[in-house]
């Protein structure tokens, strides 16, 4: 049996430019046949700003309160929640989706990730986490990042209102095998949803699961 995952999707309780609450993300990905979604809302300035407290300890409360509710909503199903983030460094316009960080981490050092940049993020980080490039060849907004920092790239990425040369993410994987090579939706909104993903022959049911999966490259892109 097969199982396919959302792995790149955004909430409006953190996403500003998000339509869909997490809790009807999770319902509209299982209507489409999906085993579980992972939230990997956006990270940068405005949103810190945004959320509220004054207090970095409240800003991650509410940074996590959607996930961890959603969690807590499927606890007693087998229908996957997990956690992720698009962070947006203070360096350029680049998204890099984060995976299997644990929330201890976050809140002891996550204050610090922004002005980090990403040379210096993966220097420090990158045997705690997989640090993947979305959408690298926007070309409007975003460009390749140096391949020496990434353990992967966003392949595939169908968010329908930009123009995300998927191709040449294509070529890029195709010269450097060894990168782990996603794909996901990029769900904001309705029209969005179950555009694509990973489909993987084991269930995923914990966050290592998934950071399993994906460095074992036991998976394909929907």
């Amino acid at each position: 049996m097969n199982y396919k995952y959302e792995i790149h999707c955004h909430c409006r309780e953190i996403s500003p430019c998000g339509h869909l609450s997490a809790h009807e993300l999770a319902k509209l990905y299982e209507v489409a046949g999906y085993a579980g979604i992972v939230l990997t809302d956006h990270f940068r300035n405005d949103i810190l700003e945004q959320l509220p407290g004054n207090r970095w300890e409240d800003k991650v409360k509410a940074l996590w309160t959607p996930y961890l509710e959603l969690k807590k909503e499927y606890e007693k199903t087998d229908f996957f929640i997990g956690r992720g983030m698009e962070i947006r460094f203070n360096t350029n316009g680049n998204d890099i989706l984060l995976y299997g960080f644990s929330e201890e981490l976050f809140l002891k050092e996550g204050e610090n990730w922004l002005d980090m940049g990403l040379p210096d993020f993966w220097e420090k980080y990158h045997d705690k986490m997989l640090i993947i490039q979305a959408h690298p060849n926007r070309r409007d907004t975003t460009f390749p990042e140096s391949l020496t920092y990434l353990h992967g790239i966003e392949v595939k990425n169908t968010s329908p209102r930009n123009e995300n040369h998927n191709e040449l993410s294509e070529q890029t994987v195709k010269e450097n095998p060894w990168l782990i090579a996603i794909g996901g939706s990029d769900c904001h909104r309705v029209e969005d949803v179950a555009g694509s993903g990973i489909c993987s022959g084991k269930r995923i049911r914990t966050e290592q699961d998934l950071i399993t999966i994906l460095e074992n490259k036991e998976f394909s892109v929907i």
